[in-house]
């Protein structure tokens, strides 16, 4: 099932989408950490929408992540889900950012967190699409989150990331992130 071709999940119906991922994942009473869209439209970004799912998934039994990709996909749920999102960059998310994620609600015995703000900015600069930098000014207004604060946590994920030119190019948008957001938030 394509992205679009299913309809966008939105504000309003975010927990009809968590309760069919509840249902999925209730046997393993897994623990969910979203990201991306998902994690925007439960931080209350109301114009927001996505069409999938970016999460990662804590379950006792690692081979389960895979199958439960396949069931989520025939509820109409693309899903882009992992043991660890931090991989899913040559750019590192900051030590800890598990213990840092948010808890949301609890569905089924699965437990829903959010990727904290930091961390989420952060991953918004490793995709560094139009909508992601939409998505980090967002949360630095939410959260007043200032940039010297992303640059410094900025600098820590790039210390500890395997070195290749993907640094370059984060750093780029870092660059150009600070200029947009110091564009929009000053007016």
């Amino acid at each position: 099932m394509e992205r679009n071709l299913v309809p966008p999940f939105t504000h309003l119906n975010l927990n009809r989408v968590l309760m069919s991922i509840a249902d999925v994942f209730e046997e393993q009473k897994a623990k969910v950490i979203l990201a991306g869209g998902l994690a925007m439209i439960a931080y209350g970004r109301k114009d927001r929408h996505t069409y999938d799912l970016d999460a990662e998934v804590s379950v006792s039994d690692i081979k389960f992540i895979e199958n439960a990709g396949k069931e989520l996909k025939k509820r109409g749920i693309v899903a882009d889900i992992s043991d660890n999102i931090s991989r899913w960059s040559m750019i590192d998310l900051l030590p800890d950012y598990q213990r840092r994620a948010k808890p949301y609600k609890s569905i089924k015995g699965v437990n829903f967190y959010l990727l904290s703000p930091i961390d989420l900015i952060l991953s918004k600069l490793r995709v560094f699409r139009e909508i992601d930098l939409e998505d980090a000014i967002y949360l630095m207004k939410r959260f007043n989150i200032g940039i010297d604060e992303i640059k410094r946590k900025a600098e820590i994920a790039i210390s500890i990331s395997p070195k290749s030119t993907e640094i370059l190019a984060f750093k780029k948008n870092l660059k150009y992130f600070e200029e947009k957001s110091e564009k929009s938030l000053n007016y």
